[in-house]
């Protein structure tokens, strides 16, 4: 987030600069504080998750996204089922998120 500017603005505008897509945020969102240590490092970050709506012909079937990075560095974003998080190498971060997604998604 950018400093003085508001949560949905920031998702929005995040999405659009990494994956070049319009979403329309929808419903309320869930904050996760998380405090942590990386490379001997504390840090501290607050999340905010919320639904959003993709356009309907965006990434929904892609098995890999490319993106690029501020710095011009590509990067992959894969789409994973819950279920297949937090085994077997696949950690979801933070600590608690994996149990929000699976109760906001049931169906």
């Amino acid at each position: 987030m950018e400093f003085g500017e508001a949560w949905p603005k920031a998702l929005t505008r995040e999405f659009h600069e990494e994956l070049g897509v319009q979403v329309e945020v929808i419903g309320k969102p869930i904050f996760m504080e998380n405090i942590y240590t990386h490379e001997n490092m504390l840090g501290h970050e607050v999340v905010i998750i919320s639904d959003v709506l993709l356009p309907s012909d965006t990434y929904l079937d892609d098995e890999v996204i490319e993106y690029f990075e501020d710095n011009g560095e590509k990067c992959r974003a894969h789409w994973f089922d819950t279920e297949r998080l937090d085994c077997g190498g696949l950690e979801l971060y933070p600590s608690g998120l994996k149990t929000i997604l699976q109760d906001r998604f049931k169906t």
